[in-house]
């Protein structure tokens, strides 16, 4: 389960049903194409403090078993865009 608090405090989650056996080691990915909610339509952006707001996000991740919480991870992130343009004479 994944939950990530946005710099105006609404929420997005996303939660995907997984089976591991015992000692088993995987890595999970939630794509935005599984889950469109993770495609933001007007992101907070990061921006360093001399060009804008450096907006960060929270992201809470739960493994739970059966319905009982067994581990979590939290973490702030930025979202960025970057663009490269070139003159037409170059």
């Amino acid at each position: 389960r994944a939950t990530i608090t946005r710099p105006d405090q609404s929420s997005v989650y996303a939660e995907q049903a997984v089976t591991l056996a015992p000692g088993e080691d995987r890595q999970l990915t939630l794509a935005p194409d599984a889950f469109p909610q993770l495609n933001f339509e007007h992101p907070d952006l990061w921006w360093p403090y001399t060009m804008g707001r450096p907006n960060l996000h929270d992201l809470r991740l739960e493994l739970r078993v059966g319905n009982r919480l067994s581990d979590t991870k939290e973490l702030r992130f930025g979202i960025r865009t970057v663009t490269q343009h070139r003159d037409a004479d170059i």
